[in-house]
């Protein structure tokens, strides 16, 4: 089920919407979410991710277009812990600059080296992120 939450235009950095989308993403088994062009901050992500909780269905998840910089790897790699079945993560198109590059890449590598606590298990066909 594609959901198509691109163009809000609403406050994310309200509790109430992130509650709601979080909800939202949970409740309604969403495979595919576009959150592109929706100004979305490292820390708007990481308010979400922690309203997402467990979303076992999500496979697509569409960041692109945002203003995700910084320190944005720690909430990314909640993002793929917790939505174990993603195969696809669109970040083109955010101003993500040196540090969030190397962040994102620190995040990635740590998912990748297998640690004890890490119960993702990645997608048949592999992650593919997409980030230009």
């Amino acid at each position: 089920r594609p959901a198509d939450l691109s163009g809000l235009k609403c406050d994310f950095s309200a509790e109430k919407t992130l509650e709601v989308m979080g909800r939202l993403i949970r409740v309604c088994r969403i495979r595919v979410l576009n959150l592109q062009h929706n100004n979305l901050t490292a820390a708007h992500l990481k308010d979400l991710v922690g309203q997402m909780r467990q979303c076992q269905h999500l496979q697509v998840l569409d960041l692109s277009c945002n203003q995700l910089s910084g320190k944005v790897g720690t909430a990314l790699g909640r993002v793929l812990q917790r939505c174990y079945r993603l195969s696809t993560l669109n970040l083109s198109n955010n101003p993500f600059g040196d540090e969030g590059v190397g962040d994102l890449c620190s995040c990635v590598e740590k998912l990748g080296g297998g640690s004890p606590k890490q119960e993702r298990e990645p997608p048949e066909s592999g992650l593919q992120i997409v980030a230009n």
